[in-house]
């Protein structure tokens, strides 16, 4: 690829970028989920990304009904589902740093609030291995809407060479 195809394809990306971090942060629809602008979203890669904006923040505004256990809350719409920043620092997973080595592995499982298996959600990771990553939360079939309550809950585990690390996020459905 030559520098003018290059400068061509990574102009448009960084006006691109530019636009959604300027529109990043407004409160969607969904109960307690405000999203921020990710790589993933923006269509780039994690280091051009991180070149073009900085530190990442994948903040998630928790409500009042999210539970305290859950490190933050969610409500799936379909078909787009609903999106969370995930990354690792200082040994916990969390929804608002700048991301950092080692890359970790994210895998997942959705639960009832009973502690049963559900089958029902579906969650994917981008990019995987990475750190930061987008959490995407889709519903396989569609649900019933649970009238803001978070009924169900995902298990989210990061893992490294140096081990794994887990957190819960609670999913409502609308």
């Amino acid at each position: 690829m030559n520098t003018t195809t290059l400068r061509r394809c990574s102009m448009p990306a960084l006006i691109l970028a530019a636009g959604l971090v300027a529109c990043s942060g407004q409160t969607t629809s969904g109960v307690g989920y405000a999203p921020q602008t990710t790589p993933a979203q923006a269509g780039y890669s994690q280091p051009t990304a991180r070149a073009a904006l900085g530190s990442l923040n994948f903040g998630v505004q928790p409500d009042t009904k999210c539970p305290k256990s859950d490190l933050a809350c969610v409500t799936v719409s379909p078909p787009s589902g609903a999106d969370i920043g995930l990354c690792v620092e200082n040994a916990q997973i969390v929804t608002s740093c700048s991301g950092s080595p080692p890359s970790y592995t994210w895998s997942s499982a959705f639960y009832t609030r009973a502690g049963k298996v559900f089958h029902k959600l579906n969650g994917a990771f981008d990019p995987n291995p990475g750190d930061p990553t987008l959490d995407t939360i889709t519903e396989a079939t569609q649900l019933k809407s649970s009238l803001g309550k978070y009924k169900y809950y995902q298990v989210v585990k990061a893992c490294a060479s140096s081990g794994c690390l887990s957190a819960d996020i609670g999913v409502a459905t609308e």
